[in-house]
C-alpha cells in the first residue's frame, strides 16, 4: 500500500501485525472482510458521524462503506521486522 499522498506507507510485500482482539476506532488501520469475500483489505477506518468508512491509503483505490456483512479481522499493530535469517 504505497499513498503517494505521504505516510503510512507499506510497499507491497511488507508484512504487518495484525491484532484480532483490539477494538478499532476512526484512524485505526485494519484489515477487513468484505461482504463475506474470501480477500482481505488493507484500509484506514474513518467513522464520520453515522457513515463508517473504509479508506484505502492509496488513494487509486475506491472508499468501501461498511455494512452489516462486513466483518474488521483486526487492527494493525505494526510492521513485521525483516528477519535476520532468510
Amino acid at each position: 500500500m504505497v499513498n503517494p499522498r505521504g505516510e503510512p506507507s507499506f510497499p507491497p510485500g511488507e508484512k504487518i501485525i495484525v491484532e484480532p482482539e483490539m477494538a478499532a476506532t476512526s484512524g485505526s488501520l485494519v484489515v477487513a472482510q468484505i461482504d463475506g469475500e474470501p480477500e482481505t483489505t488493507f484500509k484506514k477506518l474513518i467513522i464520520d458521524g453515522g457513515q463508517h468508512l473504509l479508506v484505502p491509503l492509496n488513494p487509486q483505490y475506491v472508499t468501501i462503506q461498511i455494512t452489516r456483512a462486513t466483518r474488521i479481522c483486526g487492527v494493525v499493530i505494526s510492521r513485521a521486522e525483516k528477519p535476520l535469517i532468510s
